[in-house]
């Protein structure tokens, strides 16, 4: 009987088991997603990958309604943008430049003075009533995780900080 494992063997159980878990969350995959894993396979079959992308992301995205600079992101922030990206851009646009669906988060009415990190988290978590623009109601966001909000405020907060928003 082993007493203790490597600490590498530990490492890689723990992070097994974690990924289990995060699956095991999972309920739905968003249809948009479904469709781009179907285009990916056709066009990488097809050796149209890049054309193929770029469609399908003006397609499933409409045009921003701000110009976002993306300045080089820390390591919590390309995890929140790799979140937002899955749960967000669909109403707020690539890089939260918004959409006609909805408002742009790079706008000085997001600003930190205006909206602290805790609301934003409150305002993923529960959602809110539309207010300051006139796209309808945020509805709450389902995360697996509770730090990923946290990451999705910093994505948010260093693009503002990029585009002159303090």
């Amino acid at each position: 009987m082993k007493i203790s494992e490597p600490k590498s063997e530990r490492q890689a159980a723990h992070r097994a088991r974690m990924n289990r878990r995060l699956a095991s969350r999972i309920t739905t995959v968003p249809s948009q997603f479904v469709k781009l894993s179907r285009a990916l396979a056709l066009a990488a079959a097809v050796g149209g990958i890049v054309i193929m992308v770029e469609n399908y992301r003006n397609y499933v995205l409409p045009p921003p309604t701000v110009t976002v600079t993306v300045p080089e992101l820390s390591s919590h922030a390309r995890e929140g943008s790799m979140v937002f990206q899955m749960h967000c851009a669909g109403c707020h646009g690539e890089n939260a430049a918004g959409t006609p669906n909805g408002p742009p988060l790079i706008h000085k009415l997001y600003a930190p003075s205006q909206h602290d990190d805790h609301l934003f988290r409150r305002v993923i978590a529960t959602g809110v009533a539309a207010h300051h623009w006139q796209y309808g109601p945020m509805p709450a966001i389902r995360l697996s995780r509770a730090f990923h909000s946290d990451r999705i405020i910093k994505y948010i907060r260093e693009l503002q900080r990029a585009n002159g928003i303090d």
